[in-house]
């Protein structure tokens, strides 16, 4: 059985996307968030690798904020996670919108996993 972690700031991510849809979209965002870390636990080698500090040995899983999202749309929702096979843990760092924009949006899933304290905490 895996061992689920999550970052101390997990439920801030949560927050942050609840105040960004309503909440119906809300509810729904959360199943898919739900099954996505669902889809890690059975598989957590299988979403990309990051390739940039200071979150290289992490992954991100992309996934949909609706169960039926439109033709050609992209995801729009990251997990981040690492997963330790010795420990056979799961460290949950982030989840969050992609917000790719220039300047870099301070609400982007990224920008923020950046920011938290990966020491003492899943290293």
């Amino acid at each position: 059985m895996i061992k689920e972690v999550y970052h101390p700031l997990f439920s801030e991510d949560l927050s942050l996307l609840a105040s960004m849809m309503n909440k119906k979209r809300f509810n729904e965002c959360l199943q898919q968030i739900d099954r996505a870390i669902d889809q890690v636990i059975r598989h957590p080698f299988k979403a990309a690798p990051l390739k940039y500090a200071p979150l290289t040995g992490y992954y991100k899983k992309k996934f949909f904020s609706v169960a039926r999202p439109r033709r050609k749309q992209r995801p729009d929702l990251r997990l981040i996670y690492r997963f330790n096979p010795e420990e056979n843990t799961i460290y949950f760092l982030a989840v969050g919108l992609r917000l790719a924009q220039r300047p870099q949006n301070p609400h982007d899933v990224y920008q923020r996993a950046r920011k938290r304290n990966l020491i003492d905490w899943g290293e």
